[in-house]
């Protein structure tokens, strides 16, 4: 419903523009865009309230719901917009920087071996 509220919104807003290309009245225009703006800021909420009700929110979950025509593909990247930015627990940052230790430490000794061994091979 909230989207029919803002696509009519967006084609009331196309339209004044087109009939009114001569005759541009600017009081009528600025009640257009605020309730276009309105209407925007209704759907980005309902998008919201949906990811708080929803037990799982992920690009799968969206593109699920593309295909089975509940959201059309305009809708896509509003919904993209709500999902969460997951950063890297502290855990997951630890493991990645002993990790990054591990291979950079390795790393000058196995080319220092893999030269002695090619150099033995010749």
């Amino acid at each position: 419903m909230v989207n029919i509220a803002f696509g009519s919104m967006q084609s009331a807003s196309k339209a004044y523009k087109e009939v009114n290309k001569d005759n541009f009245h600017p009081i009528v225009f600025e009640q257009l865009a605020k309730s276009e703006a309105y209407s925007m800021s209704l759907f980005l909420e309902s998008i919201r309230l949906i990811f708080l009700t929803e037990p799982k929110f992920d690009i799968g979950t969206i593109s699920s719901w593309a295909m089975q025509g509940k959201i059309s593909k305009d809708q896509i990247p509003y919904f993209i917009q709500m999902m969460p930015n997951e950063s890297p627990s502290i855990i997951g940052l630890a493991w990645l920087r002993i990790k990054q230790k591990f291979i950079t430490s390795i790393s000058p000794q196995q080319n220092k071996d893999n030269s002695q061994n090619n150099s033995n091979n010749v």
